[in-house]
């Protein structure tokens, strides 16, 4: 094989790598979210990541001087970083099972108002609630 046959081939490897790793950064958003079984555990994105980052790695391995590949590696390595900590912090959401489900009766509670007063959810039995969870500093 040529050296500029080679050359081509490693980019080819670096890009489809870092295509990869982006692509199921955006799929874990885009569709993801729309399959239950793929939004409550995003292990097929995670493993579609690892795999463009291996692609990108591998490429840069072989083809260190190159400045080209070095940046595509890097640009997979930062969309497998970034998947990573969604990643990491959609383990810590609770599953769709444990959810409250839009009309179901929601579990008692008690959490302190504006100016500090426990309020109950029991306290409004028989009326209709809409509760809005935000987090402020106002």
């Amino acid at each position: 094989m040529s050296f500029s046959a080679r050359g081509r081939r490693e980019r080819a490897l670096a890009v489809t790598g870092a295509l990869l790793s982006t692509a199921a950064l955006i799929s874990y958003f885009t569709l993801s979210v729309k399959v239950p079984s793929l939004r409550d555990s995003g292990w097929l994105n995670l493993l579609a990541v690892a795999t463009g980052l291996g692609l990108s790695v591998a490429a840069f391995a072989r083809r260190r001087s190159a400045l080209a590949s070095a940046s595509v590696a890097l640009s997979g390595l930062l969309a497998a970083a970034l998947f990573g900590f969604v990643f990491l912090l959609s383990e810590q959401l609770p599953s769709q099972a444990e959810a409250v489900a839009v009309g179901e009766t929601a579990p008692a509670f008690e959490l302190p108002d504006h100016s500090g007063k426990p309020v109950a959810l029991s306290d409004f039995a028989g009326s209709r609630v809409v509760l809005v969870f935000y987090r402020g500093f106002w």
